[in-house]
């Protein structure tokens, strides 16, 4: 009897120790599977965004340019007597001051001629008219007061043919005086020399160009934008222009719109107004322009929007959900970007193939 009592003892020992060991081991599993599915669960990071208030600004490379070159040109010709020091390449020169001389003794010999000419020419018209008085007085004398005198007796086409001369060298005389002007050649603006092509004593024709300038007040940024950019100015933007060559930024207020889009780059010149000695054409520069101001913006880093325009966000249900934001501008590793509340979670965790549901664990 004992030793039955006794082996009924010891199997129920080992029953119940069999059933506290799959209790033991389903515990674990089940753990083991929870923890695993937990594991599955992206652990992402989360940026809190707060949104606001800034002026946009726009980041672009540019190049110096001169609206406005002209060129030394004289209208007659002749010996160069005197060539200013100024006219040399990268001089400037004030509106007004003396460039060029030519020699002017043959145009002043063609003025004292045509002004002779037209002493003479008016001597020949004096002369005329009083012949014809007293032809009309004579025929009248002879045909009675009241008689109709003929054109020939008044001595007409000779008076419209004096009159005809005197004009003609009346005119002479003023092309003349032009001519002997047009041998001193001014600045006709403060410029900037940009090529002088003439020696001292070099005999020069007419029409020859004798150096290149630029206006010193028509240089301009020009500055290649995207069309869209352009709706982020206004009338009243201003631009930092960095020149690196002086490591000097000049201030521009004035700008104006390129005619057309570029079919090449699809991109559209802008120009801004920049005066000063100190700027060169050709250089490249450095342009922040200043637009308008902006509501409603968020920074947030640059690997955080994806396919260009889209941000990860994370839901009460701690989901990822999928939102299109507009980028205004870069600012190295950040964007300013619209389409997002104060208050959202952006996802700044790097993943793999996300779609809009999925499932994330925040750290």
């Amino acid at each position: 009897m004992k030793k039955i009592l006794l082996r009924g003892v010891i199997v129920f020992c080992i029953l119940a120790i069999g059933i506290f060991i799959f209790k033991l081991l389903n515990s674990k599993k089940t753990n083991l599977s929870s923890s695993s599915k937990n594991l599955n669960v992206p652990l992402v990071e989360t940026l809190k965004i707060t949104t606001f208030s800034s002026q946009l600004k726009i980041r672009a490379q540019g190049v110096i340019e001169a609206r406005e070159i002209g060129s030394l040109t004289p209208q007659v010709s002749g010996k160069v007597l005197y060539i200013s020091p100024k006219l040399k390449p990268g001089s400037t020169v004030k509106k007004g001051e003396l460039l060029l001389k030519i020699d002017p003794k043959d145009y002043q010999l063609a003025l004292a001629q045509a002004q002779n000419n037209l002493i003479q020419a008016e001597s020949n018209l004096i002369l005329i008219q009083a012949q014809a008085r007293q032809a009309i007085e004579a025929y009248k004398l002879e045909h009675g007061p009241e008689a109709q005198v003929p054109p020939l007796i008044a001595k007409e086409p000779e008076l419209k043919q004096a009159l005809a001369n005197k004009e003609i060298a009346l005119t002479k005389l003023k092309q003349a005086e032009l001519n002997l002007k047009r041998t001193e050649l001014f600045a006709p603006y403060d410029l900037v020399v940009l090529e002088k092509k003439v020696g001292l004593g070099t005999y020069i024709n007419a029409g020859t160009s004798l150096a290149t300038y630029y206006a010193l007040d028509s240089l301009e940024v020009k500055v290649p934008l995207e069309p869209q950019k352009i709706s982020y100015l206004s009338a009243q933007s201003k631009a930092q222009i960095y020149v690196p060559s002086l490591d000097k930024t000049f201030t521009s207020t004035k700008w104006r719109p390129g005619p057309q889009i570029e079919e090449s780059t699809r991109l559209i010149d802008i120009y801004l107004q920049v005066n000063s000695p100190l700027l060169k054409p050709g250089e490249f520069v450095q342009v922040t322009l200043l637009g308008k101001l902006k509501k409603g913006l968020a920074k947030i880093p640059v690997s955080s929007v994806h396919d260009l325009n889209t941000v990860w966000i994370l839901t009460p249900e701690q989901t990822i959900e999928m939102r299109p934001v507009k980028v205004w501008e870069q600012e190295e590793d950040f964007l300013l970007v619209e389409g997002l509340k104060s208050g959202t979670e952006v996802v700044t965790t790097p993943l793999g193939e996300v779609s809009s549901g999925l499932k994330v664990r925040v750290k």
